[in-house]
């Protein structure tokens, strides 16, 4: 659906589109079976036009849609006309003037593995593409010229035997020869979850080119349609504009930048791909935490040490960067107990509060971080703990193993992490390496937050041949930027004792 709103499909109502819409309908409702000479010089034009299209590297028009559903203006459609800007592969930036009168901009990057969005902050988008604003749906992929070239053309091209075509008329509009057709279809085909029956466009008889689609259902009801002007291709722009509008529109406050991971079977088909996806989420993973400047979480950890796997233990925890660091024992032998790290403050010692009958001699002790009683039965010290830590490990070692041809990756599927989907990757790398944090990382990434909740890590043991696990980690209960302040990290906050 181009437009729509409650589950109707909005265009907009300007005159002269309108006249178009009519002069392009088939009389009864039905296209005729064309002749031969008709069906040659239609698939002589397509062929043409994706030969054309084929040929350039970008293009720019403005477009605008057209219709009236049930009585609805142009007037109500928030995200219209639009100019648009396209940049092969996938890169699309639009520009319109929203109804309060106030210019806004979209953008879209496409690639195999993740899709990324700056869009307005009272706007929202969806994955596949589409901007969303108070019910109205705008899918950029399906509102420019590409809908023609990548949907209508290889469908028709799969239902070549079947399709009935109909050459409706020629006509002149400003100085431009066009020629119209129509294509009806056997069978309705599916368009990103539109059913279409019939499709009529209008081509530029210069370079095949359409300057105007219309979409039917099968009982001939106009669906949505779409009038490009203005069209220029091959307009000079780089990968470089596109970043540059990141870069600079990024830093605003109204803007938002969002990245989608695409999971789908051509990325797990494909080991390149499926190493570029993982590549890809461990770097939005790096952007992503960036944006966090504190978090709480209910944290469990299981590590082994010397030899003997630890039983698990579970905290309350407060993190603030760049490093202030609160923990609380809520289960096992040390329940209860305490711990304050905070950069710069009790002499960067950490503080920690005992019970038990350790607490009626020592109740509070301060210890350096990388002394042997702060290290006794962990693996690391304090100053290693935290989700940055792992993100940076992560994507430090992914990358450094796909740049020597050495990393292995498996997708696992979809698990849940304290009832949140996740994506589980399991990747490997040579086990007599020491370029590397471990042997075998298996991590759960939560696919809204795009960082990992949850994550196991294995060594190599020789002697037995197989994995094994070293060191577990789970996060739950998260929750980002509570703006935690000094006293979050104060030993004499009085919710803490101290």
């Amino acid at each position: 659906m181009i437009y729509a709103k409650n589950g109707v499909s909005i265009f907009g109502g300007a005159l002269r589109v309108f006249l178009l819409i009519q002069a392009v309908c088939v009389i009864g409702g039905f296209a005729r079976q064309s002749d031969s000479p008709q069906q040659d010089l239609l698939w002589s034009m397509l062929t043409e036009s994706k030969n054309y299209y084929d040929s350039i590297s970008s293009y720019s028009c403005t477009v605008t849609h057209a219709g009236i559903i049930e009585g609805v203006a142009e007037s109500d459609c928030p995200i219209q006309p639009f100019e648009l800007i396209f940049l092969k592969p996938s890169r699309y930036h639009i520009q319109f003037t929203d109804t309060d009168g106030e210019q806004q901009e979209f953008i879209f990057i496409e690639g195999d593995t993740h899709r990324q969005f700056l869009y307005p902050k009272e706007y929202k988008i969806s994955g596949n593409g589409s901007l969303l604003y108070n019910g109205y749906v705008l899918s950029i992929p399906l509102s420019s010229l590409n809908v023609f070239y990548e949907h209508i053309i290889p469908l028709t091209e799969q239902n070549k035997a079947t399709v009935v075509w109909d050459r409706q008329f020629d006509n002149t509009v400003d100085d431009t020869q066009n020629v119209t057709f129509s294509v009806t279809y056997a069978d309705s085909v599916n368009m990103e979850g539109i059913e279409v029956k019939r499709i009529s466009f209008v081509l530029q008889r210069s370079n095949s080119v359409p300057v105007y689609i219309s979409f039917y259902d099968s009982d001939d009801h106009l669906i949505n349609s779409l009038s490009f002007e203005n069209i220029k291709f091959d307009i000079g722009i780089t990968d470089m504009y596109f970043e540059h509008r990141f870069i600079t529109r990024r830093r605003e406050e109204d803007m938002v930048v969002e990245s989608v991971m695409v999971m789908d079977e051509k990325v797990l088909s494909d080991p390149q791909k499926l190493q570029s996806f993982v590549l890809n989420l461990s770097r939005i993973a790096l952007e992503k935490y960036t944006t966090i400047h504190d978090y709480s979480a209910r944290f469990t950890r299981r590590e082994r040490v010397k030899g003997q796997m630890q039983k698990p233990e579970e905290f309350f925890i407060k993190f603030r960067k760049p490093f202030d660091l609160y923990m609380k024992w809520i289960s096992g032998p040390n329940k209860g107990w305490e711990l304050i790290y905070a950069r710069g403050k009790y002499n960067n010692q950490v503080v920690v509060h005992v019970t038990g009958l350790a607490n009626l001699f020592l109740p509070t002790l301060q210890l350096d971080p990388a002394g042997a009683l702060a290290m006794m039965n962990n693996r690391h010290s304090i100053l290693e703990f935290g989700l940055g830590h792992v993100i940076e490990n992560y994507y430090r070692d992914v990358s450094t193993a796909i740049n020597l041809g050495e990393l292995d990756v498996e997708y696992l599927g979809e698990e849940s992490v304290d009832g949140r989907p996740c994506w589980v990757i399991q990747t490997t790398l040579p086990p007599d390496s020491t370029e590397y944090y471990c042997y075998q990382a298996k991590l759960f990434f939560d696919q809204e937050y795009k960082i990992p909740t949850k994550m196991l890590f294995y060594e190599w043991n020789d002697e037995r041949k197989r994995p094994e696990l070293i060191e577990e980690y789970t996060y739950e209960d998260i929750s980002f930027n509570n703006r935690f302040t000094d006293y979050d990290f104060d030993r004499y906050n009085k919710e803490y004792d101290f």
